[in-house]
């Protein structure tokens, strides 16, 4: 190992060949949880132990002894570098780089070196990182490069975030998260608290089913509120902002939670979707379950039959607390269920919607609680309606009468409307449609 003599002398030749430069200059670059940013010929705070951040976008510093990190001693692997200041969270930087391991590591050498097709940037105190294919380019172009492509990253296409509805999960987008991957678009289908693979699913519920004790059966679910769901969103929202614009898509009883997301975070979301979902604005109907018992509800929806139903319906289940038996045998009240959610679809594609896309049981907090959407924050966001031609859940009066008041309310920033001629539940069916709304919005 060399001696702390061979350090200084290293660090002042580094020195030096730096103070030939141009002026410092500061580089930085959004991303990842922390951000710090250097000036050259900046040495590192004494005393701090810490491993020199760079190496968690995939980038190796060539030390890895934690008592020079300590010292904020880094060895230098080449001596005809220019120190730049780039922070811990460089993902652009990262896209463009590859460390050199040293001699002592050289069994991590990635490929062979050569002095004429890369040079090598000092980072802090003299660690180095190799950029190819820069020899003849000033430091002014590499920064000026990295500057380019931080900028990309927030023009970048947006992500799509998805929201799904009542007693419903992530796998209902998965048919629309393959086609807008073939449209070339990133999209995030996320799970609710307590849904998905963190459903709760009872012994009581298998088959044979001992539908009394699972109906009357108590469920953490019964704890989960609206605020978490939009915690949860907006934590999703804010790691998936970093990589460039989201836009927000909620279905069904998932407009809630985009909405009340939107609210708390405006700046974080560059486009709302509501596809055939809830979007409260008035105090007369500040609700999911206001607007479903307005006059406009119940316009051109069949009645549902109460005699052979999937829904256990309210007073049997404990409090907050709303439970379906999608494993019912009772063939009557599976056709009814495909004939109000999914008209479009097969009673063997109904059966494949229910176990797939479905859960059994869901808060009910979400319903009852005050969702109104914020002209201040909401209503700046440019937002999208998508309506269902066939939808007997949501009535087309309903779905008129929540367009119409949010625009009231943001006169100046309307609903851009669509439609498309399918069910509620059974959109799934037809992703590739809705994939071409969406490819358009982005």
């Amino acid at each position: 190992m060399p001696s702390q003599s061979v350090f200084r002398r290293r660090r002042r030749r580094l020195h030096e060949y730096a103070s030939r430069s141009p002026a410092p200059s500061r580089l930085t670059i959004a991303g990842g949880p922390r951000r710090q940013t250097r000036t050259d010929h900046q040495p590192a705070a004494s005393g701090a132990c810490q491993r020199p951040a760079a190496s968690v976008c995939g980038l190796r510093p060539e030390v890895r002894s934690p008592a020079r990190w300590r010292t904020g001693h880094w060895r230098i692997r080449a001596i005809d570098a220019v120190a730049v200041s780039i922070p811990s969270s460089a993902t652009p930087i990262a896209r463009l780089c590859r460390s050199e391991p040293g001699p002592e590591s050289a069994d991590r050498r990635v490929g062979p070196s050569t002095a004429d097709s890369r040079r090598r940037i000092g980072v802090g105190a003299g660690t180095s990182w190799v950029i190819p294919g820069a020899s003849n380019r000033s430091l002014g172009e590499v920064l000026t490069d990295s500057a380019r492509q931080s900028s990309e990253t927030s023009t970048a296409t947006p992500t799509f975030v998805f929201v799904h509805g009542l007693a419903s999960n992530s796998f209902f987008w998965m048919p629309l998260v393959r086609e807008l991957a073939l449209l070339g678009h990133r999209s995030l289908a996320v799970d609710l608290p307590g849904h998905g693979l963190d459903a709760r699913i009872p012994l009581s519920y298998q088959a044979p089913q001992d539908l009394p004790s699972f109906t009357a059966g108590e469920s953490p679910m019964a704890g989960t509120t609206v605020a978490d769901n939009v915690g949860h969103v907006i934590d999703v929202v804010r790691q998936v902002r970093r990589y460039g614009p989201v836009v927000l898509v909620g279905h069904s009883l998932g407009g809630i939670t985009i909405g009340l997301v939107a609210n708390a975070i405006p700046d974080a979301v560059q486009r709302l979707v509501y596809v055939s979902a809830f979007c409260p604005s008035t105090p007369e109907a500040p609700s999911a379950m206001a607007l479903a018992t307005t006059p406009e509800a119940t316009q051109g929806i069949p009645a549902a039959n109460p005699d052979h139903s999937l829904f256990l319906g309210l007073e049997a289940v404990p409090p907050g607390i709303i439970r379906f038996n999608l494993r019912s045998a009772d063939p009557t009240a599976i056709e009814d269920f495909r004939r109000i959610n999914m008209p479009d679809a097969t009673p063997e594609q109904a059966l494949t919607l229910i176990n797939y896309t479905m859960q059994p049981e869901d808060s009910a907090h979400t319903q009852f609680a005050d969702a109104r959407v914020d002209a201040e924050t909401w209503g700046r966001i440019p937002r999208s309606y998508i309506r269902l031609t066939r939808d007997k859940v949501l009535s087309s009066a309903l779905v008129t009468k929540m367009i119409t008041d949010a625009d009231r309310l943001t006169p100046d920033n309307p609903f851009d409307v669509h439609t498309l001629p399918t069910g509620h539940v059974d959109l799934a069916l037809h992703s590739a449609e809705l994939a071409a709304v969406l490819d358009k919005l982005a």
